[in-house]
């Protein structure tokens, strides 16, 4: 039983930490940068681009080289040099990352449900789930808010929001090539161009292209060997400037990834009946299989993306009305479509089989103005949203017994409206409040349909339902058991709801020199109601469709500093969160359900970063923290207090960088990093078979660059002692058929990698 706990250690230990912090030197000469200073680090977590330092917000950034040295190509890799941040996913790249930010999650799988962490590209936010899987190319940051957002950036970033910011165009000619050829026949290449084609007009294009042949060896051969992948994307942009006030960025962005992109292993889970707990045990699964463990696989139906597809359009304009007033306007539309097949027990025979076509359609408007009075500055805006998410998704299970299909189909529109109000007003030249709210006007409208359905009498065994393979569309021949609606005519106006929604924040900032910030804050955030949606167990009540908002009150204290000539960053934060109907999936029969419980957390975190001199550069951050969901009901009906899933306790990365003039005019160098974290749960039941082990990895890499930054070469190592961990497991349990399947990160991955900048 998991109780209630003190935190006042926690936040007195904080304000103990800042009043050592803030005793620290910081000053010097106006104007006077030291040459050894750290870089400043430049955040848009209030909507416009401020310093890190001056922001009460626990924010992470990834900067453009920050990108390149650690190898981070794709949108879940950022997991690997943040903290207090987890990914997991149970299809691969391209499609559905389930992110976690102090153990704030959504674990669904199903395409609309969406997640408490708001992910935006480029001012977008983006609905689908899976859109926000992306290759990070030409990127000009990566910025991660920890805590709610929901005053700024809307009703679902009740735990965070993720901000992937692209380079613009710029007024000077120039570009970028880079290549990098790895272990597995990896080769990746991204190229970007910025043309000025007037004095008032200037374009950008980038284009990305990614793919490697799998790493997990398929046991039995039947299937291609499984961890293969490719990725094309590219981002056209048309920037035009009428005049010194108006500056308006047009961007058309398109990304796709198909493959095996997943291999899994796989053993058998049994069910204690006095508490309900699903545990690992020996022997065959209910088909008779046996377990498969390591870098191997042996699925024997296909397994892998056919399409993980988005679509964006983004049209900003920014006016500069005069010296006080900004005035910003984001238009955005999302096209997302995911074809995903998947051999969801990872055995030779057919126990389970699923197929999603799933497409979301979504355009917003965001207009905001920004009025900078000197000592009061305010953000005043409206927001707009539609979406409509098509479900078309079968699960056939039992096969190589006859079998039956489980068969979801539907469609959800929602529609979102909001006002919003930031303000900010320097009490004295030390101190800053800050105060903010959003009312946003929620709507869905859901039409459902589930069957069972049962082969035609021809269709008999080995093979009851397609393999998909080949097939362009998810229809199965057979008589429904059903079906199952929840839709206008039955549920009696269920299927439908209007809600409006609260944010809110307060804050108060201390500065007591420049470069010291300590800041306190309680803010409110929420997500939004919603339907169980794809699949659910055939029959579920009217009822029970339905789950409501989640409102999340955080309360954080923190202190960010620049110390010893701005040569050392120091930041540290510490929360609590105090969760009313929080979403929770579990499973239920042989489909999930969501429903809502109370839940308390709270942790600590810190991010430091030391420049000595021009040569070397340290870096570490990390985090602890600690969760309880309250009642929750696991899979086989029994409840208990519980813990937040996907949730570690403990995170840790760390790096060091060298770099030192070489032959002339060159410079080289090297980095070393590491990441370890301690075990979570992958489900709120916390059975003992979604535990997923802690793990530590390391990885390294050198280069030769010219000292002008036109060419680089480097050798990179990921997972440099080939450590096998797991990183994420998914239980397909009492309904189905007690077994358990995982997936482990990359093995040691090798790559050599060659750029050159116009």
């Amino acid at each position: 039983m998991i109780t209630r706990k003190s935190y006042g250690c926690s936040l007195a230990g904080l304000v103990a930490l800042a009043g050592v912090t803030v005793s620290g030197p910081v000053a010097r000469a106006q104007g006077e940068e030291p040459a050894a200073a750290l870089e400043e680090v430049t955040v848009t977590a209030n909507r416009r681009e401020q310093s890190a330092n001056d922001v009460g917000v626990a924010v992470s950034v990834l900067g453009a080289d920050a990108l390149v040295a650690g190898g981070i190509k794709r949108s879940e890799d950022i997991v690997n040099v943040m903290p207090n941040i987890e990914i997991t996913s149970i299809f691969g790249p391209g499609t559905n990352p389930n992110y976690s930010v102090r153990g704030v999650t959504q674990n669904d799988f199903n395409d609309a449900t969406e997640s408490p962490i708001a992910a935006y590209i480029d001012d977008v936010y983006l609905v689908a789930t899976g859109a926000a899987s992306i290759p990070l190319f030409d990127m000009s940051r990566v910025e991660v808010l920890r805590g709610p957002q929901g005053t700024l950036f809307g009703r679902n970033s009740t735990g965070g929001a993720i901000q992937f910011i692209s380079n613009e165009p710029g007024s000077e000619f120039g570009g970028s090539v880079r290549a990098a050829f790895g272990s597995n026949e990896s080769v990746s290449f991204t190229g970007a161009l910025n043309v000025p084609l007037s004095d008032s007009v200037q374009a950008r294009i980038a284009v990305y292209h990614d793919q490697n042949d799998g790493y997990i060896r398929h046991l039995t051969g039947n299937q291609p060997d499984p961890g293969q992948a490719e990725t094309q994307a590219f981002r056209a942009q048309l920037a035009f400037q009428p005049n010194e006030s108006i500056n308006n960025v047009l961007k058309v962005s398109w990304a796709n990834t198909t493959g095996r992109t997943s291999g899994i292993w796989r053993d058998t889970t049994a069910s204690n009946p006095v508490n309900g707990d699903q545990f690992v045990t020996p022997g065959p699964d209910g088909a008779g299989q046996l377990p498969v463990y390591g870098l191997v696989a042996d699925n024997g139906q296909y397994r892998g993306i056919k399409a993980a597809r988005s679509l964006l359009l983004i049209n900003k304009f920014s006016w500069k009305i005069n010296d006080t007033v900004d005035l910003t306007s984001v238009t955005g539309y999302n096209r997302y479509y995911r074809d995903l097949i998947e051999d969801c027990d990872g055995g030779q025979l057919q126990v389970c089989m699923t197929h999603y076509q799933n497409p979301s359609n979504q355009f917003s408007q965001e207009v905001r103005a920004f009025f900078d009075k000197g000592a009061r500055r305010y953000t005043v805006g409206a927001y707009a949203l539609s979406q409509r998410q098509t479900l078309n998704q079968v699960a056939g299970l039992f096969g190589f017994v006859g079998g039956v299909a489980l068969v979801a189909d539907g469609e959800q529109k929602s529609k979102g409206q909001a006002l919003f109000f930031h303000s900010e007003f320097d009490l004295n030249d030390r101190f800053t409040l800050i105060a903010g709210v959003r009312a946003a006007r929620d709507e869905k409208h859901i039409n459902h349909s589930a069957a069972i359905v049962v082969p035609l009498p021809t269709n008999l065994p080995p093979n009851p339902f397609p393999t998909y393979e080949d097939t362009a569309n998810i229809d199965i021949g057979g008589f429904a058991a059903g079906p199952f609606l929840f839709n206008d005519a039955t549920a009696g106006g269920l299927n439908q709801f209007t809600k409006n929604l609260g944010s809110g924040k307060l804050e108060l900032d201390f500065k007591p020199s420049p470069g010291q910030l300590i800041y306190a804050s309680v803010s409110r955030g929420a997500k939004a109601p919603g339907y169980n949606n794809g699949f659910i167990s055939p029959g579920l009540p009217n009822a029970d469709y339905f789950y409501k908002a989640e409102q999340l009150t955080a309360y954080e204290v923190g202190v960010k500093s620049l110390l010893a000539d701005r040569r050392v960053r120091l930041n540290m934060n510490a929360y609590f969160y105090d969760y009313k109907d929080h979403h929770v999936l579990n499973f239920a029969g042989v489909g999930s359900l969501i429903n809502n419980a109370k839940a308390e957390a709270y942790g600590f975190e810190f991010d430091f970063s030391a420049k000595p001199n021009e040569n070397w550069l340290f870096s570490l951050n990390g985090s602890v923290s600690s969760s309880t969901l309250f009642d929750v009901r696991n899979a086989n009906g029994f409840t208990a207090d519980r813990e937040m899933p996907i949730n570690p306790r403990r995170t840790l990365a760390a790096s060091v960088a060298y770099e030192t003039p070489a032959f002339g005019d060159k410079k080289m160098g090297f980095e070393l990093s590491g990441r370890a974290r301690s075990y979570f749960y992958n489900n709120p039941g916390n059975d003992s078979a979604s535990r997923v082990p802690g793990y530590a990895i390391a990885n390294a890499r050198l280069f030769i660059a010219d000292q002008d930054g036109k060419w680089e070469g480097s050798l990179s190592v990921k997972n440099l002692l080939d450590k096998r961990y797991t990183t994420s497991v998914f239980l397909l349990g009492a309904g189905i058929a007690n077994t358990r399947y995982g997936f482990y990160g990359r093995p040691r991955w090798v790559s050599a990698e060659l750029s050159y900048n116009f």
